[in-house]
């Protein structure tokens, strides 16, 4: 299967680590390319990686800077090349530690029409009220304007169950996988950056039922690092 692992690093937010190279494994080195999205290119050149140089459409500041690259994040099919089977998104922090082709055959429902797989939130059960209220009085104060995540925790509902967006492995030409997406960028282009809020409202409304995968899994294939550059933008407020 024809891979492509790919991650997008504006405003200088993160380091991009060499991707894992598994000597034990030929046929996934020949048949996945790795590719970073980026506004510095030089700082990401010589690093195992296709170094992509892009814009900040959104503006040069710390919100203008994550919402230009949450777009590669969530319209895959509009900014990677043609010719591969799937994708697998890796937030900037992250560093990749095993050969990823036995984490994406555990995706058990590439047979069927939901050929969509990311983690469970590291917190079990996290809700859209769990999320909102982290962003904006807890350890990730600041993320966001306030007004626009408790707008929309009002319209989505305070019950749905939030899952971890940092890696997402998908068939991002299938039709169903485009729809989720674009549905999900249209709430995060118009409302909150923070896209894990929004995500399980657009499950819903679609009707797609993605694979959730453990945690555990996560932390053998994968190590987060803090960011370069800390982003928050508003000030902390009450809940």
């Amino acid at each position: 299967m024809r891979t492509v692992v790919y991650t997008a690093i504006t405003g200088g937010k993160d380091i991009l680590r060499p991707p894992f190279q598994s000597k034990a494994n030929p046929k996934w080195m020949h048949d996945t390319d790795y590719i970073c999205f980026t506004d510095e290119p030089e700082k990401c050149e010589g690093k195992g990686w296709k170094v992509q140089e892009v814009d900040n459409p959104y503006g040069d500041t710390p919100e203008g800077f994550c919402r230009s690259a949450r777009r590669f994040k969530h319209l895959p099919h509009k900014y990677l090349p043609e010719g591969y089977d799937a994708s697998v998104w890796i937030d900037g922090s992250m560093e990749i530690l095993f050969d990823l082709a036995p984490l994406i055959a555990t995706v058990p429902q590439w047979g069927n029409q939901h050929h969509f797989g990311l983690f469970e939130h590291p917190r079990y059960k996290r809700t859209i009220a769990d999320e909102v209220r982290c962003c904006i009085g807890g350890n990730k104060w600041g993320k966001d304007d306030p007004i626009k995540l408790r707008a929309q925790m009002q319209r989505y509902g305070k019950d749905l169950t939030v899952y971890a967006s940092g890696i997402m492995i998908r068939r991002h030409e299938d039709p169903a996988v485009i729809e989720v997406q674009e549905r999900w960028w249209d709430e995060i282009e118009g409302g909150s950056i923070r896209d894990q809020v929004s995500f399980p409202w657009v499950l819903q409304q679609t009707n797609f039922n993605p694979t959730i995968l453990a945690q555990k899994q996560r932390k053998k294939y994968f190590i987060l690092h803090p960011h370069k550059k800390h982003s928050s933008w508003f000030e902390k407020t009450p809940v």
